[in-house]
C-alpha cells in the first residue's frame, strides 16, 4: 500500500513539474504581429520612473501579476523580444495592502519590440505589462544643409579676402 502511494505521489509530482510551465500565465494584453514597441506601450508617470537611473537608450518594462498576495514568491518572468528571449527575472512584491507580484526587465532600444512574456505563477490572475520607462537616446539635431553651405561659403570668402590682402601688401 505504501509503495502504491509513493508511486502515485511520484507520478503526480512529475506531472505537476512537467505541466507547471504549461500552466503558467502568459501576457494578458494582445500582442500585435511584430510585437509591442516601447513607444506604443503604456508610458510610466514621472513617479513611476523616478530614481531608476536608466542610461540613454535603456528601457524598463514593468510587469504586474494581479490577484496575488506575495505568497506566490519566488516566481520568475520570461520575456521575449525581437533580439531573443531574456533570462528569467525574479518577481518581487510591493508589500502594500494589495501586495502584487511585479517584474522589471531592462532592455535597450536595440532589443526591439516585446513579442511575449509569461511567468511561473499559476492562478486566475492576469500578467499585465503595466508601463515602460526610458526610451531612445536623445537625438542631436542636425544643422540644415543650407546653413552649412552658408558657413562654408563665408569661410571661403574670408580666406580669399585674406589671401588678396596679403598678396596686395607684398606686391607694393
Amino acid at each position: 500500500m505504501m509503495r502504491r502511494l509513493a508511486a502515485v505521489g511520484a507520478a503526480l509530482g512529475l506531472t505537476l513539474m512537467l505541466a507547471g510551465p504549461a500552466l503558467a500565465n502568459d501576457l494578458a494584453q494582445t500582442v500585435p504581429p511584430g510585437g509591442i514597441s516601447a513607444a506604443d506601450a503604456p508610458q510610466g508617470t514621472d513617479e513611476d520612473c523616478a530614481g531608476l537611473n536608466l542610461q540613454p537608450g535603456q528601457i524598463l518594462w514593468h510587469f504586474v501579476h494581479t490577484m496575488t498576495d506575495g505568497s506566490d514568491l519566488p516566481s520568475t518572468l520570461t520575456a521575449t523580444f525581437e533580439s531573443g528571449t531574456f533570462p528569467p527575472v525574479a518577481g518581487y512584491s510591493n508589500g502594500g495592502g494589495s501586495a502584487q507580484v511585479m517584474y522589471d526587465v531592462i532592455t535597450t532600444t536595440a532589443d526591439g519590440n516585446l513579442l511575449g512574456a509569461s511567468d511561473t505563477i499559476v492562478n486566475d490572475g492576469l500578467l499585465n505589462l503595466s508601463h515602460v520607462c526610458g526610451g531612445p537616446p536623445p537625438e542631436v539635431p542636425e544643422a540644415p544643409a543650407s546653413i552649412m553651405l552658408l558657413l562654408a561659403g563665408g569661410l571661403a570668402g574670408l580666406a580669399f579676402l585674406g589671401w588678396r590682402m596679403r598678396r596686395s601688401a607684398t606686391v607694393a
